[in-house]
């Protein structure tokens, strides 16, 4: 099975570390750590933020693994470098997309003569997203 705990360390560098950030393009908003306010207004961690405090580690890594690997279900997943790159990408592009692109990967392992259409299902799943 794999461990939340490395994977997370690493989402976590990817989205730029424990920092609070506001940058004017960025389409979410103040983030902290990656968490984006204006589509997590609810996270607890926003209220110590508001107050000048550096939210607990320990709410970032709630929110990540509530919001993302549970649902991935990466805890079933037995290569870890999988359930890290699933987590990654559900991160960057929502775990619903994130799911299903998993779903494409099992169809092709199961089957390879699959293969040749995976390409048209991530190109397809991708204009869904956007």
């Amino acid at each position: 099975m794999a461990d939340f705990l490395p994977a997370f360390e690493e989402v976590v560098l990817n989205e730029g570390g424990y920092k609070l950030t506001d940058i004017q393009q960025d389409r979410g908003g103040q983030t902290y750590a990656g968490i984006s306010r204006k589509f997590h207004p609810h996270w607890p961690g926003w209220s110590y933020i508001d107050r000048g405090q550096v939210p607990p580690v320990s709410l970032v890594r709630a929110f990540y693994k509530d919001e993302f690997w549970d649902r991935l279900r990466c805890d079933e997943i037995e290569d870890e470098g999988i359930a890290q790159s699933l987590f990654d990408f559900g991160v960057n592009a929502g775990w619903r997309v994130s799911a299903k692109l998993a779903r494409y990967r099992d169809i092709v392992t199961r089957d390879r003569t699959q293969g040749r259409f995976l390409l048209g299902w991530i190109n397809r799943l991708l204009k869904e997203s956007v």
